[in-house]
């Protein structure tokens, strides 16, 4: 080998070398895409393994002032069903009933 190659010949292994340290960082970082996480502003309530409500959110003016509960109910049952959620300091309660699920064609 000529004396001109060597200094290509170092660069390119330093080179190599950065680049596989580097890509080690990643294994020791857990993938975002495998944390299960609420992508919204509300909250995700699992009532059962068939019923969840995703995307929960209660929306006011004011701290403590009454409000709109906003999300999306999800039955993968045969039959409807009936939920509730209770308001503070007595409130009257909110009731929905979730229609059961529709098979898909």
């Amino acid at each position: 080998m000529t004396d001109s190659r060597r200094p290509s010949l170092a660069l390119s292994l330093v080179a190599v070398a950065a680049a596989a340290s580097l890509t080690g960082c990643s294994y020791f970082s857990p993938t975002q895409t495998e944390s299960p996480y609420a992508p919204s502003d509300g909250v995700e309530v699992a009532l059962s393994n068939d019923v969840q409500v995703q995307n929960l959110l209660l929306v006011g003016s004011a701290k403590g002032e009454s409000g709109t509960l906003s999300g999306y109910a999800v039955n993968s049952t045969a039959a409807p069903v009936d939920i509730s959620f209770a308001g503070a300091d007595g409130a009257t309660p909110i009731k929905a009933t979730i229609p059961r699920a529709r098979a898909s064609t």
